[in-house]
This record gives C-alpha cells, structure tokens and sequence, in this order.
C-alpha cells in the first residue's frame, strides 16, 4: 500500500510539471505574438510563390524555434 501511495504521488507530480511546461510554452508563445513576431515558417510559407520577400528582424525563444517580424516586403524582379 505505501509503494502504491509513492507511485501515485510521483505520476501526480510528474504530471504537474506536464502541464506546467505546456503553461510555460503557450506563455512563451503568446508573448512573441502580442510583440509583432510570427513563427518563420508561417511567413516563408505565406510569401511562397508571390514574388515578394520580407526583410526580417528575428529572435529564438527557450525551445529554438525562430520568432520574426517583418520590416518591411520587397517584389524580386527576375
């Protein structure tokens, strides 16, 4: 009975450090939206066959993901 008791409180820790991360991400996450910044793929793939590119100004955050805004869009003659 007490293993059973030790079990059950390390899975209920461990899944409160779960959920605390996902907290700490989506926290991360809206701060570099409410700043300006989108996620680097979303606007490669926003730009992708227009004929235009961003010049870009661009951060990581904790998990290496690359945040950027842009300054500013040009047309690319060919």
């Amino acid at each position: 009975m007490k293993k059973l008791l030790i079990l059950l409180s390390v899975l209920g820790t461990m899944q409160s450090c779960s959920v605390l991360n996902g907290i700490t991400r989506t926290t991360a996450e809206a701060k570099y939206l409410v700043l300006g910044y989108r996620r680097l793929e979303d606007i490669h793939d926003e730009l992708q066959g227009t004929g235009y590119r961003a010049k870009l100004t661009c951060t990581k955050d904790i998990q290496d993901r690359d945040w950027c805004k842009v300054d500013h869009y040009y047309r690319v003659i060919q």
